[in-house]
């Protein structure tokens, strides 16, 4: 909270038009948020299903046990509500990952271990339904305890240049 709230004094002192918790509270900049939606689970995995250059965190994917949902006891919700209490007058700023990046993590990248539980299997739209429910849901959330300013995260983007990933 101490180094949130000298981050967000900074912010305003350099004339920021809205405010940021820099992340100080995820342990990685997309997981956190994933694994605290109702059936997602973190798994741990010997490596990353990208590679990175130099030191590698500990790898870990998710997985789906049970249909996916936005809980009303989201941990994100206090950060906000903490983040929204010493801002003042000035907007506040919130980063989640985007939808695609679930879909990305525990369907696509592993496709070689993902096994869907009985609701998806054969009904990826059912998945997808779920999936945009959630972030309806979350982006609700967020609205009432007064964000305005959501930016979605998405660096998936760039794998669809790869043939191997489009297919």
């Amino acid at each position: 909270d101490a180094c949130i709230a000298e981050l967000v004094q900074k912010e305003k002192d350099n004339g920021l038009l809205a405010v940021t918790d820099g992340e100080f509270r995820r342990s990685f900049w997309h997981m956190d948020f994933l694994e605290a939606l109702e059936g997602v689970k973190h798994v741990e995995v010997d490596h990353w299903s990208v590679e990175f250059k130099g030191d590698k965190p500990h790898g870990a994917t998710l997985t789906f046990t049970s249909q996916v949902r936005f809980p009303k006891d989201h941990p994100f919700l206090d950060h906000y509500r903490y983040l929204k209490s010493i801002a003042g007058e000035i907007d506040t700023k919130l980063t989640i990952p985007s939808p695609s990046m679930l879909h990305l993590i525990a369907c696509v990248r592993s496709h070689s271990t993902y096994t869907p539980i009985d609701r998806y299997k054969d009904h990826e739209d059912v998945l997808f339904h779920d999936i945009a429910q959630t972030y309806i849901d979350a982006i609700h959330a967020f609205y009432n305890e007064g964000c305005r300013y959501i930016q979605l995260d998405d660096t998936s983007w760039g794998e669809f240049c790869d043939e191997n990933k489009r297919a």
